[in-house]
């Protein structure tokens, strides 16, 4: 159970790249499994677009990544608004979330909180507006049901850490002050460790002991701000057995983002996000790293609400059924479903859950 209560319960999206429909019930960690183009990726899509728009930046998000038309279930002659429900449970009290976004022509999408019709063809409920959503909330025990919208708002972050080309941020000397939580990308990852090294130092050794398990040739990070330019930091590092002086150029792309999810994972617990959304953490990961990955996504999912996508059947080796998220295409959408993990009982005897994935038991496999 978490240890803070903050969690979305239940969330109802339609009209949204390839979700038609979609009503899931969500847990403590949710792994979220499925072929390309089934829609895992959409739906990590879809809290990225929460995050960015429940912060303000709905136009500048919508054009920077195609426009309504790229965002709307078959584009808008066939969807003409993304609709949304959250139910959820925060220190503040419950509520339940509404968001509508209808398009105008020619390429708009604007919040609408039309009364005599919602998401299932009823009004609203009675509640207040707050910023894009319509509201409605229990008082909880502060007797404040706009704290509400805060604990979703600031505990919601979607990370992506494909990007370690050469000139990926992460690779690149970052602003020094930029060091509060880690970026979607992890590109300031060297002044994130930089302040827990200075502030958090029982955090930062942890980060360091679990880097060496999955790469056991690493000493330590070399942390300090560059001489030319103190407000720049790069994320150097020294090998076990040499003085000499690593860059970052000099780190493999699967340790890169093994030691971005670490950082992510092993921050002082009151700094995780309270919902974290990750984008298939297994990429360019040794089995055995995966393994370790796995385990603090679950040890942090005690204190933050997880949600990972993934194509990895050696990622769901570590599962359990009841974790497991299934998407498959059907005609034009993405239908999720989650296993009945009775019904798994006697293929466990013999097979493990990522073998029975594979076969294709549960859904979320190629057909």
């Amino acid at each position: 159970m978490l240890e803070e209560i903050q969690k979305i319960d239940r969330c109802r999206v339609s009209g949204f790249k390839s979700i038609r429909q979609a009503d899931l019930a969500l847990g403590e960690f949710n792994v979220v499994i499925g072929a390309n183009g089934a829609g895992k990726s959409n739906l990590v899509s879809y809290f990225a677009f929460l995050q960015a728009v429940t912060a303000g930046g709905l136009e500048s998000y919508v054009g920077r990544y195609g426009g309504p038309e790229a965002f709307l279930y078959l584009g808008p002659q066939q969807t003409k608004e993304i609709a949304s429900i959250l139910d959820v449970t925060t220190r503040a009290g419950t509520g339940t979330f509404f968001q509508r976004l209808e398009f105008q022509a020619p390429d708009r999408l604007f919040y609408s909180f039309d009364h005599a019709r919602s998401n299932g063809g009823e009004g609203l409920p009675e509640g207040y507006v707050d910023g894009p959503f319509w509201i409605r909330a229990d008082r909880g025990p502060d007797g404040s049901r706009l704290q509400i919208q805060k604990h979703v708002v600031d505990g919601l972050r979607v990370f992506h850490f494909h990007d370690t080309s050469l000139t990926a941020p992460i690779r690149r000397a970052g602003y020094i002050e930029d060091n509060r939580g880690l970026l979607p990308d992890g590109g300031n990852l060297a002044a994130f460790l930089y302040r827990l090294r200075e502030t958090r130092r029982n955090a930062y050794q942890r980060i360091v002991g679990t880097i060496r398990l999955v790469a056991p040739f690493f000493d330590d990070f070399s942390l300090e701000p560059r001489a030319l330019d103190p407000t720049r930091i790069l994320l150097n590092w020294k090998q076990l057995g040499t003085d000499y002086l690593f860059g970052p150029h000099q780190l493999s792309d699967g340790t890169l983002r093994a030691m971005a999810i670490i950082a992510l994972l092993l921050q002082p617990e009151e700094e995780l996000p309270r919902l974290i959304v990750i984008d298939e953490p297994e990429i360019g990961l040794h089995p055995y790293a995966l393994s370790v990955v796995v385990s603090l996504l679950r040890k942090a999912s005690h204190r933050a609400q997880v949600l990972v996508a993934t194509q990895s059947p050696e990622f769901v080796d570590e599962c359990e059924p009841e974790d497991l998220i299934c998407v498959e295409r059907k005609g034009q959408e993405s239908v999720f479903t989650r296993p009945d993990p009775d019904n798994l009982q006697e293929w466990l005897e013999e097979y493990s859950l990522g073998e029975i994935w594979r076969k294709n038991v549960i859904g979320g496999g190629p057909h």
